[in-house]
């Protein structure tokens, strides 16, 4: 799906003219290359290739996570229910629940369901799956039993994470609800009667000077850093990072597994479409089980931004949510049309009574929007300094893969088109 543009050749600049003559020199002013000149630069290729490899294969989304928490150790990962969480403490409680799940067998390759409410133990816990180089399976609570016993008979998890009914028939370990927050708020592993490995640092990337130190961490008691027993293992590129299951509407619900670099190439497509900063505040709005929130809790993390969390009964409620959009200065609000046709006008009347707005992105996508559905909005606020983006695409294509900024003239009608490096096809 991916696509690479070729450059095309430049008009010499002063320094090639520069070059041209020096090839000029005489032959007593040059020398010729020995076999182990020519072995020296076939040599330091092939390095340049190796490190250029190895670190393409090592970008990964855990890899940008603990780069954005070495940079901003001190800044507000996720931010729940009025409590918040920073970067150091989101980093080291994942790092605490990881050495859990290698204790649980977790490793390589191993998928984990997890069914938690959203919050701040949600989050560690996705982030201990990767850890662990497996890949997390996403299970909602609401869903109907018969969905999630599919999911778990399909998936066939090493681990479970939460309170998962496995069944007798089941050999997954769990890890309970109880247990993870039990985990997360006491600071550490319980002893072992084994000495604990030193904590490694976030990987950097090869082109990095030098690897990021381990951040220094907040004091708070509840999420205290502690040493961990198991070595962390890095994935790659190329492993699963989370497997989502489709809805099933048109038989039976079928697994879907992502790649790092699946996630990673969608925001290497959209970071000239988009402006993120590490001041940015993404809205996580919809359950770890459906696939646009990766969009929303990755493109949080890996930009050092902070995550702010909607709870179950905010989301039933268009005027708490709104509250939450406003007072939380959300800046990137992904939502579906169908959501924001009672969330939108409930904004629009807290602005028009004196609400601050901080929002910068409206970003649809599940569903193109109606045209006349945004015509309040655009009254409202025009186009131009809340930019509001039509994004669709497939679960196979991380829920986003066309692009399309609305302009008024839009609101009669409007397409999309494939985002940088994609390519869309429709076949008949």
């Amino acid at each position: 799906m991916n696509d690479r543009h070729a450059g095309n050749g430049a008009h010499p600049t002063p320094l090639d003219l520069f070059d041209e003559a020096a090839a000029d020199l005489s032959d007593q002013a040059r020398a010729r290359p020995t076999p182990v000149d020519l072995f020296d630069q076939a040599g330091a290729h092939s390095t340049l290739l190796d490190l250029s490899d190895q670190a393409a294969g090592r970008r990964t989304l855990l890899n940008l996570f603990d780069q954005a928490a070495a940079a901003r150790c001190d800044a507000v990962a996720v931010e729940y229910a009025g409590a918040t969480t920073s970067y150091a403490q989101l980093a080291a409680a994942s790092r605490r629940v990881a050495d859990r799940l290698a204790r649980l067998g977790v490793g390589p390759g191993d998928r984990v369901a997890v069914q938690l409410e959203p919050g701040v133990d949600l989050i560690a816990a996705l982030l201990a799956v990767l850890r662990r180089g497996a890949a997390y399976v996403p299970l909602d609570a609401q869903s109907p039993p018969s969905r999630n016993r599919l999911i778990l008979d399909d998936a066939a998890p090493r681990a479970v994470i939460g309170d998962v009914q496995t069944g007798p028939h089941r050999t997954a370990a769990v890890l309970s609800r109880t247990d993870l927050s039990t985990l997360i708020e006491a600071g550490g592993p319980e002893a072992n009667g084994t000495e604990p490995a030193p904590v490694a640092a976030p990987l950097a990337s090869t082109f990095d000077a030098a690897p990021p130190i381990n951040p220094p961490f907040d004091a708070a008691p509840h999420l205290a850093p502690t040493p961990y027993v198991a070595a962390p293992l890095a994935p790659t590129s190329d492993d699963v990072c989370y497997v989502i299951y489709t809805s099933g509407a048109t038989g039976r619900p079928k697994g879907i597994p992502i790649k790092h670099r699946n996630v990673t190439a969608l925001f290497d497509a959209t970071g000239s479409l988009f402006d993120f900063t590490p001041d940015d505040a993404w809205l996580l709005y919809h359950s770890a089980a459906v696939a646009l929130s990766a969009w929303e809790l990755w493109g949080a993390l890996i930009h050092g931004a902070r995550l702010v969390i909607a709870d179950p009964w905010t989301k039933l409620s268009p005027d708490a949510c709104a509250d939450l959009v406003l007072a939380s200065g959300v800046t990137v609000l992904n939502q579906t049309p169908t959501a924001f046709e009672t969330l939108g006008p409930a904004i629009i009347d807290r602005v028009r009574q004196g609400a601050r707005i901080a929002v910068r992105y409206v970003v649809f996508g599940g569903e193109p929007p109606a045209p006349a559905s945004l015509g309040p909005w655009a009254d409202t606020f025009g186009f131009e300094y809340i930019a509001v983006i039509t994004m669709h695409g497939l679960a196979e294509a991380t829920e986003h893969a066309t692009y399309h900024r609305v302009t008024a003239a839009d609101l009669s009608g409007g397409t999309c088109a494939p985002l940088p490096g994609f390519t869309a096809s429709v076949n008949l």
